[in-house]
């Protein structure tokens, strides 16, 4: 994913998050819904409060690196001072979650046995799903937490899940 980013020119929470929007997106297409009313909370640089990212049919489109991209480029112009946001619209049930949790950069031990790596997982507050990035040393983690009534078919989320992330890491 350090990879894609970088050759895309953008953090780690853009990659993240087209691969997820990517994923949920083909899965919208499988199941008859049309992914141009697509909404992503996507946290900003130096802001509490997350960005909430319009995504239609042609940003998803346009390709991975495109999309990661916009992404990073709307968080990046996040205010510092989240009383100056503007008004957002409430999730709704087709939005996606992105959050991005700093872990230990140091080794961590239970009852002295060594953690290998650990996942964070976030609310949907509504949404059909959060994909929380959590780092521990040099990896990162990425925990889901998926309304199963916005996406009952879960094989079938998977698979496009997977795709997703595929064609962020080929970009």
């Amino acid at each position: 994913m350090r990879d894609a980013v970088d050759r895309a020119g953008c953090g780690l929470e853009s990659g993240v998050a087209a691969a997820v929007l990517l994923g949920y997106a083909a899965y919208r297409h499988t199941h008859g819904s049309p992914a141009d009313d697509l909404f992503a909370a996507i946290p900003g640089t130096g802001s509490e409060e997350p960005a909430q990212v319009p995504l239609g049919g042609t940003e998803i489109d346009d390709g991975p690196v495109a999309l990661m991209q916009r992404i990073d480029s709307v968080t990046a112009e996040m205010p510092d001072d989240p009383s100056v946001l503007p008004s957002t619209r409430m999730f709704g049930h087709d939005d996606v979650l992105t959050c991005t949790v700093p872990g230990s950069a140091t080794p961590l031990f239970v009852a002295g046995a060594g953690i290998a790596r650990y996942y964070g997982f976030g609310r949907t507050l509504g949404s059909a799903l959060n994909a929380t990035l959590m780092s521990y040393l040099d990896t990162c983690c990425v925990g889901l937490t998926v309304d199963p009534a916005a996406v009952p078919d879960r094989q079938a989320f998977d698979a496009c899940l997977r795709t997703g992330l595929r064609t962020v890491l080929s970009s």
